[in-house]
């Protein structure tokens, strides 16, 4: 039963989301196999997110049930999925001879195993000896009342009464309900919320983070596998002794990473970072799209993402004018913050939308 669980945990947090993700690697003409491949992932899982989010946020509002959005959410992951599928078979049939990997040095090898290995050490930590965090109760509940009654935000977490829109913080988790994705995938593995949230989960995620990390180096360091190496047993290392404070991204990654503000602060933010980096060295334009999606994404992990990525977006829009000077390149990076600030308005006059919404 727990291999079992690891496999439908790996297809639906690694495969499908990568298969998906090569839409991306197929749009962007990504270099490179292991980049191509870490795109395809960080890329795919932002879009599965940005999906939900998409079609979530106006089923919940509305008060619709659970069910409604996990037969809609599939068939859009489907029709995703055969979008990829054609796009493979075209890249097939138009494609060249491969030529030689490079080989990799004694000094790169020894590197490389390191920092695998650290990876794996932080990842089967936090979901073999994970720590419960005392504010979690109220997203593994969230995803309980969701697979067994088929309720979105619609039964108070605590009493488990008929609950209404103004309830406290369960009022922003209806503006960034990450907790109905991860339902989405217990339902459909068939394992328990709590299991799956603090056992299997944070081993992906943990490797996601370092996955968008590792393509951060990728991009400071030209493809350079032994620097990129040592920038991910470096982050490691600070990841591993960063713990002074319950707050830091440290903290909230190895503690904590099941939950949507953990993930902005560890996986979103730098995965936008890696985005602005490519769009800053001139990689087309289908990065600006992927730019929005990520924000759509960090939109429904948490009201943080919604008002850091907007920052974020900002300041990388002011730093490229600086360097480029030139206005239409910032103001396509600032229109990449466009959903996040349609969803920040959501949540700033939740009562007048709820108005005109029904």
């Amino acid at each position: 039963m727990e291999i079992r669980n690891w496999l439908v945990t790996g297809c639906l947090v690694v495969l499908i989301p990568m298969w998906i993700g090569s839409i991306w690697s197929y749009y962007t003409g990504i270099k490179g196999r292991v980049k191509n491949l870490l795109l395809c992932w960080v890329a795919g899982f932002l879009t599965v997110m940005a999906v939900s989010q998409v079609i979530l946020v106006p089923l919940v509002l509305r008060r619709y049930h659970f069910a409604d959005y996990y037969n809609l959410a599939r068939v859009l992951y489907a029709a995703l999925m055969i979008w990829a599928l054609v796009l493979n078979w075209k890249r097939l049939k138009h494609k060249k001879e491969r030529t030689a990997p490079e080989k990799i040095t004694v000094w790169q090898g020894l590197f490389l195993l390191g920092a695998v290995g650290l990876i794996f050490i932080q990842a089967y930590v936090a979901g073999a000896y994970q720590h419960i965090d005392d504010d979690d109760s109220r997203f593994i509940v969230e995803q309980v009342l969701a697979v067994e009654h088929g309720a979105m935000y619609t039964e108070n977490p605590v009493t488990g009464n008929l609950s209404y829109w103004d309830m406290g913080e369960v009022r922003k988790d209806m503006v960034s309900p990450w907790a109905m994705l991860v339902a989405f995938w217990c339902k459909i593995g068939g394992i328990a919320p709590a299991v799956f949230c603090h056992k299997y989960l944070p081993f992906f995620l943990i490797v996601l983070c370092y996955a968008v990390y590792a393509l951060i180096a990728m991009n400071l360091f030209r493809d350079d596998r032994e620097k990129t190496a040592i920038f991910l047993i470096f982050a490691s290392a600070l990841n591993i002794f960063g713990y002074f404070s319950t707050h830091t991204t440290s903290a909230v990654m190895l503690l904590r990473i099941w939950q949507g503000k953990a993930l902005v602060g560890a996986m979103l933010l730098p995965a936008m970072c890696y985005i602005m980096f490519e769009i800053m060295n001139h990689s087309g334009k289908m990065w600006y799209l992927l730019a929005a999606v990520c924000a759509t994404a960090a939109a429904l992990a948490s009201g943080s993402g919604i008002t850091t990525t907007p920052l974020l977006i900002g300041v990388f829009g002011i730093a490229e004018f600086i360097h480029e000077r030139k206005w239409k390149t910032m103001l396509g990076i600032w229109c990449t913050a466009i959903p996040s600030v349609i969803y920040l308005l959501c949540y700033l006059f939740f009562w007048q939308l709820l108005k005109v919404y029904f």
